[in-house]
């Protein structure tokens, strides 16, 4: 079996600082976009910050059906998702030769998994179906597919420990 002192990940001298860095932009652009959600909620004169013109706008693509999911704004997955992944790199892949490191690298790669299939639905959606861009939502599906690329050169899967030699006992035979 493989000792924890002999476990290198891949890239751990730029994949660490990578990840810290998109999760912080996609961290950042979801809470910008709850904000804006809520603002434009809470008053219906808002003009949001990326509302650009007709095609490139935060507003449709958020008072849209596809803005919210059981009525929780969508940029709040993004936000959670993006804070785990913060946590995960931040603190989990500090020491990048540990156990824990290579455990965190995989939690990483399967919140990015999610992140991507939730990215590609709402990307479709947005660019697609509503025909808008949204610039937040655009920041955010950068920064996961980044963090997909690189969590994914990073859990690399462990070697799997030999199984013991399987041995055979025979027995004399007591017939004459």
């Amino acid at each position: 079996a493989p000792r924890c002192s002999k476990i290198r990940l891949p890239m751990s001298k730029y994949g660490r600082p990578a990840l810290l860095v998109l999760a912080a932009v996609a961290f950042g652009a979801s809470v910008a976009s709850l904000y804006v959600h809520y603002q434009l909620i809470a008053d219906p004169l808002y003009v949001s910050f990326c509302d650009v013109n007709e095609t490139v706008s935060c507003e449709a693509v958020y008072s849209s059906a596809y803005g919210t999911v059981g009525g929780v704004p969508v940029a709040a997955g993004g936000g959670v998702g993006s804070a785990l992944v913060l946590l995960l790199t931040g603190y989990g892949m500090r020491n990048p030769r540990s156990e824990a490191a290579g455990r965190a690298a995989g939690y990483v790669f399967l919140l990015s998994v999610v992140g991507l299939a939730s990215v590609f639905y709402f990307a479709y959606a947005s660019f697609f179906v509503l025909q808008k861009a949204c610039p937040l939502c655009i920041a955010v599906y950068v920064s996961v597919v980044g963090i997909f690329l690189i969590s994914s050169s990073m859990a690399q899967p462990r070697p799997m420990p030999r199984p013991a030699p399987v041995t055979t006992t025979t027995f004399p035979s007591s017939a004459p």
